[in-house]
């Protein structure tokens, strides 16, 4: 058993693997050939491209998010190596917009399922919108990436606790406290990244209710020990809210430092930013909102009609199975061993109890009576006490004898010719 577990195992890995890579292959293929043959060229409508160049020459420019500051600061890193080259921005957001579609996929199925994964993911990779914005040096891609890069953690964090597997080791509380802070970070850097504590809420509550009956059940074991007890969900909010708390303020101190304002002053100056709807708002256009969102809605939403589908499907089989075939399964799914266990009495009573049905039928085929037995009606009772049903005659027999009673009234029943006589009457016979 355990070796067909593993191997089942190994081939959904190599199985995942082969997706994978061939979602890889597909995204980057198609990227590459609308790069080379698309008949576009690189353009720097908002200025990113000669803000970076300012940096690289040691020039602070003046930004509208914290988006664009640490867009500006990679680029400028980029244009370091490649020289003032704006084609070369436009191979390195070709590989970024690669990475983060795949890696979209991979976070959106480990969270809600695969074909959200494929639906939400195959949406954006053949959106024009999406294509065309390799082309233009904006902070989208770049936002993307890192985006993408949380949905995966938040993702494998979500897999190993529904699993049971998250438990109270300090490293694993170190992982969700890295995590609330880089999606902290995010959701200064610009207004998408809120969509992360939303699906933090969502796994949250998932765990709550997959866990509930695990952490009950190790709250009886004592032998267990403390480092290796599932992280109860309530500690998990707790790791969560000090991570996202610490990159909030962190980030807005930081940006505190470089303008010389308070940390008030750049809240307000967070918050003004908004007046940016509905065309451009935090260095992100309202278009890319509009297909993100739409994308894992409709992710999410062909998983759920997936899911009710199957559902109702299994419960259909279920009602149409036949009673007679519903006990043999029921009996074919006890283990032979089992089975065997019972029949030598070898089994302890209170896993006995979960086979009854066999353990009946030892007893029925021991307990063939060569005893004498007294009738009752359609019963046989034997010695022992136990009550038999008896089989009914196969062969035919007349019919039983109906006594009929037959009463007539004589008074009713008198003849026409019958002639009273008194006693006076004189007559010859």
């Amino acid at each position: 058993m355990m070796c067909k577990q593993y191997t089942t195992t190994g081939m959904n890995k190599k199985k995942n693997w082969l997706l994978l890579l061939l979602w890889f292959f597909v995204a980057a293929s198609s990227r590459i050939q609308y790069f080379i043959f698309g008949g576009r060229s690189m353009i720097d409508t908002y200025g990113y491209f000669s803000y970076a160049m300012m940096r690289a020459s040691k020039q602070e420019p003046v930004l509208n998010s914290g988006l664009s500051y640490a867009y500006t600061r990679n680029l400028s890193r980029l244009l370091k190596f490649t020289g003032n080259l704006i084609d070369a921005v436009g191979i390195y957001q070709l590989v970024i917009q690669t990475l983060w579609i795949v890696l979209l996929f991979v976070g959106i199925s480990m969270l809600f399922g695969r074909l959200a994964g494929f639906v939400s993911s195959g949406i954006l990779m053949i959106s024009p919108w999406i294509l065309k914005s390799v082309f233009s040096v904006s902070p989208e891609n770049y936002f993307m990436l890192y985006f993408s890069l949380l949905l995966v953690a938040l993702g494998y964090f979500h897999d190993r606790a529904m699993k049971g597997e998250w438990n109270k080791r300090a490293w694993r509380g170190l992982y969700l406290k890295l995590l609330g802070f880089f999606a902290g970070v995010m959701c200064i850097w610009n207004y998408l990244g809120w969509l992360l504590p939303v699906m933090m809420v969502y796994v949250l509550i998932c765990h709550f209710k997959a866990l509930r009956d695990k952490i009950r059940l190790q709250n009886q074991e004592k032998e267990r020990k403390n480092k290796d007890r599932i992280m109860k969900v309530r500690t998990q909010i707790w790791h969560l809210l000090i991570g996202l708390s610490a990159g909030l303020f962190a980030i807005l101190i930081k940006y505190t430092g470089l303008t010389g304002d308070t940390i008030v002053d750049r809240f307000y100056w967070w918050l003004y930013q908004f007046q940016g709807f509905p065309e451009r708002c935090q260095d992100v256009s309202a278009a890319f909102l509009l297909w993100l969102d739409g994308a894992l809605v409709a992710g999410i939403f062909c998983q759920v009609v997936y899911c009710i589908v199957k559902a109702k499907k299994a419960e259909s089989a279920a009602e149409d199975q036949t009673p007679e075939a519903a006990v043999e399964a029921s009996q074919n799914e006890v283990p032979n061993d089992t089975v065997e266990a019972v029949e030598e009495g070898s089994m302890p009573e209170a896993e006995a109890v979960c086979y009854k049905a066999p353990e009946v039928e030892v007893k029925e085929q021991a307990a063939e009576p060569e005893m004498p037995a007294e009738e009752e009606g359609d019963y046989v009772v034997t010695e022992d006490g136990r009550k038999v049903r008896l089989l009914d005659n196969p062969l035919p027999v007349p019919k039983k004898h109906v006594k009929k009673d037959m009463d007539f009234d004589l008074d009713e029943c008198r003849m026409e010719f019958d002639v009273e006589i008194n006693e006076n009457d004189d007559f010859d016979i």
